[in-house]
């Protein structure tokens, strides 16, 4: 929303493979990384291959960010399995 405007719509139906093909999509994407995690500081954590969940709290806390964001943006590029550092995440009930 903040990267391609408040008029244009985006409907998620599940199909990550079609969100994938959007360039829209992946723009965002870089968008909100950079936004949230600094390239710099992400590139020296990474390059240090401590992936711990005390390593993340430590991280997070020194950018000033939750540690679910770090360890959510390391599973998706795949630096960790998806199974490590879910309890970092707050999770949220919109009371469907």
């Amino acid at each position: 929303m903040l990267k391609h405007g408040k008029r244009a719509v985006f409907v998620e139906d599940g199909d990550e493979r079609a969100a994938a093909r959007d360039p829209r999509e992946a723009e965002a994407d870089v968008f909100a990384c950079e936004l949230l995690i600094p390239a710099a500081d992400y590139e020296r954590f990474c390059a240090n291959g401590d992936f711990s969940l005390a390593a993340i709290r430590k991280f997070a806390s020194r950018i000033g960010i939750a540690p679910g964001i770090v360890a959510g943006r390391l599973q998706h590029e795949r630096k960790v399995p998806f199974s490590r550092g879910n309890q970092l995440k707050r999770r949220f009930d919109f009371g469907d």
